[in-house]
């Protein structure tokens, strides 16, 4: 879907808690009947739009979250970031995704910052759209994705607050007003507000244009969302009205578009609430279902943002990247990124390596910053670190395990005795729960070791196992005991130190990289140097036909160097690079394992360490190049692309890169006094590996899918019919430690809390509890006004605000 549709996720930044409903189902009226807060400073906006308020209370089926570890956070300071840093609650429902629009909007407005910025003027605000979605499951990562808006806030005294944005397209501009008279509160509790926005072509023409608007009605306060769009031909509509009443009942109706994995289909919804319950009825492109009735009293939490603070309450940071500019050659100044993921600059500014941007000074707004060379690479080298837990240190925790012998991924987990499987993911690559079941190994299922992903441990590792019987019969089962090989990732930079690099399987072949294919002939790949069976020979032989031992190892080797004039792999002094599109390889081409070859060398204690690991247990003469996975304190991978994360983008300056940090693991352990999750899982005692991207970014926590209509537990689909949640919250002061120094101590706080309702018990609850649907009708055109704030203005020098932090503050 392009950004047009997501107008509301390209406006703005606060999140509010629309409670809104009201009892009568009249029109709502003029907000000339509120008055601005007195003074002149800024008026807070709440945290999230959802259709019901949170339930303060405990739910009656949700396990308690208990603070692992606690870290006494009452010595820290009041002005600490860990206590200026809210934590909001909000409840997801189905029936408003069209206000997840809104979120959005007001998410990106606070990333802004006005309230930093008021009465200042224009300024520049670089907003990463990616922190302001929901990202979950499958989904998640910390790649940002910015655009630069311009932004003005400001207020005088006893006046609302007005902030004026201008929101960047690909084929003109969203202007976009906003005049906010009072923050949230009991009278108003989603607060008081009016906004008005429309998007500008670039040739002057105008287009889609839309309203947010709070008012006031007979019974409460009301909320209305209008908000035209098209795609691909299709006229979208997205609105919203929903009334509050003082009483704590509501009404409303939804109306939007869903992607069912077919197109686009037209759902809307009526909903009624009281304080016990929530009625809904769903429409889906022309069919009325059944009413739903869920219990407000009774739902699951999940937290889809988190701050990690250190010893004092400081948000802990990562040097990630910062902001660049680029000058064309008509004059035109363009503003970007650069950092750990790479370079981010709108296509329009034509950057390309040996191109010079400039670091943006924030400490001086008139400097033009510090000149620095962009160099992009054909592909990365990723570096893979070794380190060792326990089975019984991961009890509970899922990963995915590929099954030889069915050609299926699966989920699996440690119970403490059993390695389980409880799901599976279908021909649509969704995940299908199954019946939980042991796992019982053979050798066609992992004939060469059991190898696992987990983002919850931080990415690949494997469960050592043993073939006591011989190699080629059933592994013994592994236990509480067993080690478990976790391999963590970082990019190699310039001045890395690589060594010479052996391969044996899924060697890149350079001659072929262009038009071969990674599963048939030509392969894009050199013939496998490692053991088989060979039939003819009834012996074992290299996938080349000739034995390889242990005195006199042949693997292939590749040479990679790490300055800013190298870093490409090379084969026989040819570049291993996907310069140009192969319709064979839509997602580019990955190298098998590749290490130290000097390891053969066996000179040196860690040498012979990584050396003994790779010969065979079943014949000390041979080398099983497998074993390298799990075996090797280090190993690489190649990857390379025409995508720009299969490629390096760096800047570097009079020679010297910038080296940016890789997401940090940060090391959580689950409280022992805990028993259940959402799931009813028990996750006691478990050491989750989190990686931590920055403010706001820590993913790992396990998450599985309910039904958007019910919130129970369902197979993932794609038809928008699913969602994820978490399996639990890691609760507020939970102490936490950098996975590779255990000695820096961390505290955890969640800041966005969703609650999501459950059935009731009976369909029936609801209309026997008086709600039923009222005649409300959506709102249309006629509520617009025009934003009038002119055409957006010229601002120079660097954002005054990053993802909503004000650099050199």
């Amino acid at each position: 879907m392009n950004k047009a549709i997501n107008l509301l996720s390209i406006l703005v930044a606060t999140s509010l808690l629309l409670i809104g409903c009201s009892k009568s189902d009249d029109s709502s009226s003029s907000s000339d009947e509120v008055s601005a807060a007195s003074g002149s400073s800024a008026i807070s906006l709440s945290s999230k739009v959802s259709v019901v308020e949170p339930k303060s209370t405990a739910s009656t089926n949700a396990p308690a979250y208990r603070t692992a570890n606690a870290i006494d956070t009452s010595e820290f300071a009041a002005t600490a970031e860990y206590n200026t840093d809210d934590t909001s609650t909000f409840v997801y429902e189905e029936s408003a995704d069209p206000l997840s629009l809104v979120n959005e909007i007001l998410c990106q407005i606070k990333q802004g910052r006005p309230d930093l910025m008021m009465n200042e003027g224009n300024y520049k605000a670089q907003i990463d759209g990616n922190k302001c979605g929901t990202m979950t499951g499958d989904s998640q990562s910390n790649a940002p994705s910015y655009d630069m808006w311009i932004i003005n806030g400001s207020r005088t005294e006893g006046q609302p607050m007005e902030m004026k944005a201008w929101v960047p397209q690909t084929d003109g501009t969203i202007h976009a007003n906003m005049k906010v008279y009072q923050p949230p509160s009991t009278d108003y509790p989603m607060g008081f507000f009016k906004m008005n926005f429309k998007k500008v072509g670039t040739d002057g023409t105008e287009g889609m244009k839309g309203y947010m608007n709070t008012s006031k009605t007979s019974g409460g306060n009301a909320i209305e969302f209008y908000n035209p769009n098209e795609f691909n031909g299709q006229s979208l509509v997205y609105s919203v009205r929903a009334n509050m009443n003082t009483d704590g009942t509501g009404s409303g109706v939804t109306s939007g578009f869903t992607y069912d994995g077919t197109g686009m289909k037209s759902v809307s919804h009526k909903i009624a609430y009281n304080s016990d319950y929530f009625y809904k009825q769903k429409t889906l492109d022309g069919t009325e279902s059944d009413a739903v009735c869920l219990d407000r009293n009774k739902y699951l939490t999940s937290a889809w943002r988190y701050g990690v603070y250190d010893s004092d309450g400081a948000r802990v940071n990562v040097n990630s990247g910062f902001p660049i500019t680029s000058t064309a050659s008509d004059g035109t100044v363009y503003n970007g990124y650069i950092g750990y993921y790479g370079l981010w600059m709108p296509t329009a500014a034509g950057v390309s390596s040996g191109d010079t941007v400039k670091k943006m000074d924030f400490s001086n707004p008139d400097s033009e910053g510090t000149d620095y060379t962009v160099r992009t690479y054909g592909g990365k080298l990723l570096k893979y670190t070794k380190s060792t837990l326990t089975l019984d240190s991961i009890k509970g925790i899922p990963f995915t395990w590929w099954d030889q012998s069915t050609g299926t991924e699966n989920r699996v987990y440690w119970n403490g005795t059993d390695l389980r499987v409880n799901g599976q993911r279908d021909s649509n690559w969704q995940w299908t729960d199954i019946t939980d079941a042991k796992l019982d190994l053979t050798y066609a299922q992992a004939p060469y070791g059991f190898f696992f992903w987990s983002r919850a441990l931080g990415g690949d590792g494997q469960i050592v196992l043993a073939y006591d019987s011989g190699f080629g019969q059933n592994p013994t089962y592994p236990t509480g005991t067993s080690s478990v090989i976790i391999n963590t990732q970082s990019v190699v930079f310039p001045g890395d130190t690589v060594p010479t690099l052996a391969c044996y399987q899924d060697c890149l072949n350079p001659s072929t990289i262009a038009t071969g294919s990674a599963y048939s002939s030509p392969s894009i790949y050199l013939s496998d140097k490692w053991l088989g069976w060979d039939n003819s020979a009834n012996g074992w032989a290299m996938g080349s036909g000739s034995h390889d031992n242990v005195s006199a190892p042949a693997p292939y080797t590749y040479t990679f160097t790490a300055t800013t004039s190298g870093m490409v792999l090379q084969y026989g002094g040819t570049d291993v690079v996907l310069s140009s599109a192969n319709s064979n390889l839509s997602w580019g081409a990955r190298s098998g394992i590749l290490f130290d070859n000097s390891t053969f060398d066996n000179d040196t204690s860690a040498r012979q360490a990584d050396f003994a690991s790779l010969i065979c247990s079943w014949d000390a003469n041979k080398i099983c190049p497998w074993q390298a996975r799990g075996g090797l304190s280090t190993f690489y991978i190649w990857e390379t692309g025409e995508n720009d994360w299969q490629k390096l983008s760096l800047l570097e300056s009079g020679g010297t890169p910038v080296k940016f940090d890789p997401p940090m693991l940060v090391k959580y352990t689950h409280p022992t006094t805990s028993t259940t999750s959402n799931s009813g899982k028990s996750y006691a005692g478990a050491s989750f590996y989190l990686e931590y991207g920055g403010f706001g970014d820590l993913w790992g926590v396990p998450d599985y899918c309910v039904n958007t209509q019910t919130g129970a537990r369902s197979d993932c689909a794609m038809d928008g019919s699913t969602r994820w949640v978490n399996e639990f919250v890691i609760a507020a002061g939970s102490a936490a430690s950098n996975a590779s120094n255990s000695s820096t101590e961390y505290v955890i706080k969640p800041l966005e809390i969703e609650q999501t309702m459950q059935a009731a018990s009976s369909a029936s609850a609801c209309t026997d509890a008086g709600l039923s649907f009222g005649d409300l009708t959506l709102p249309d055109s006629s509520l617009w006004s025009e934003p009038g704030i002119g055409d957006k203005p010229t601002v120079t020098g660097p954002p005054s605000i990053v993802s909503g932090d004000k650099p050199g503050s």
